[in-house]
């Protein structure tokens, strides 16, 4: 935990801190077997330990026929791979079935390629009873950067074959939740995942999945964050000012999400006082003083980054020192 200018803050160290830990580590992945009833969506999961998460990303799947399944969902294919290690089989049918299938992933710290050291078998069967849905893969959260592809994972086992509708809560003064627009090609729904091409701050929030059929409906819920980089302005960047005058910085800070902007005097935090003004953006200082001149810096941080710019303050004006006066006589 750290504190920036009297906030309590979390900063993920790990990656600096533990990486030759981890590096030196022995681990194992495992793909596990699963069961699916025919032409709903089957999800296969790879198991990597907790202490690896963070430093290992699948790639892609294996069967044990020697097919390659990648990630397939642009261009309306049955495949998902989830950033989790998730693998999502749309429709699946007979033939998904009784294969085994590996994990394939990449270590980020070491560069290493390899699939998982065991591998799990899918079973297909076909209904023989009405079952009520039952969600077996989503998300809470999930992240990702303004412009990117993102898939809402949302996996249900049931028969009849359930039916996916998507909804999104709304904020403000019109309250409730309202449908998702499918209709278009930048958001889709592919029996059950969302996918949100080229995503928009705008696209980030909660979003709602309801799984049906005839002997019942879940639910499920996904909050989405858009990132976006952060960059900030300290404006005017230098300003000339007179003693007892009034001298204004604005702090013009963009990305997404902005957590927390301070003022900085000299790498000194600027505090409100009876005579500076301190608020989320904008620094006023009234009346100046001798004492005020210098570099203002200007912070926005998040919980993944920071971004910073500075503005000087000079004054104007003459200054006048009183000096003690001498006489002579003659």
């Amino acid at each position: 935990m750290k504190i920036f200018d009297g906030y309590p803050y979390k900063i993920d160290h790990r990656i600096n801190c533990n990486a030759d830990q981890v590096v030196k580590q022995p681990y194992k992945i495992q793909v596990f077997d699963e069961y699916t009833v025919t032409g709903n969506t089957a999800v296969m999961r790879c198991s990597i330990p907790s202490f690896m998460k963070d430093y290992v990303a699948v790639t892609s799947w294996v069967r044990d026929d020697s097919r390659t399944i990648v990630a397939s969902p642009e261009r309306g294919g049955r495949y998902s791979i989830f950033p989790t290690g998730e693998l999502h089989i749309r429709g699946a049918s007979i033939e998904d079935g009784f294969k085994s299938y590996r994990c394939v992933t990449r270590n980020r710290l070491t560069g290493e390629v390899a699939p998982s050291t065991a591998a799990g078998k899918l079973f297909v069967t076909d209904a023989r009873s009405s079952v009520s849905p039952r969600i077996t893969h989503s998300q809470p959260k999930i992240e990702t950067e303004v412009g990117h592809t993102v898939e809402l994972p949302c996996a249900a086992q049931g028969y009849p074959l359930p039916k996916y509708s998507w909804y999104r809560l709304r904020d403000g003064p019109s309250h409730g939740i309202k449908r998702v627009d499918t209709s278009h090609q930048r958001i889709l729904e592919l029996n059950g995942t969302l996918l949100i091409r080229k995503a928009t701050i705008q696209d980030g929030g909660k979003y709602i999945c309801i799984v049906n059929n005839t002997n019942g409906q879940e639910r499920a819920e996904t909050e989405l964050l858009i990132r976006d980089r952060l960059h900030v302005r300290a404006v005017p960047p230098a300003q000339t000012v007179d003693v007892g005058k009034t001298a204004i910085f604005t702090c013009n800070g963009s990305g997404h999400p902005i957590h927390i902007i301070s003022w900085r005097k000299d790498m000194v935090p600027v505090l409100s006082s009876r005579r500076i003004s301190v608020s989320r953006e904008e620094l006023r200082i009234s009346p100046v003083e001798r004492e005020d001149k210098g570099m203002y810096q200007c912070f926005v941080y998040n919980d993944k980054e920071s971004a910073q710019d500075a503005a000087q303050l000079l004054l104007g004006g003459k200054f006048y020192t009183s000096l003690p006066i001498s006489y002579t006589s003659g």
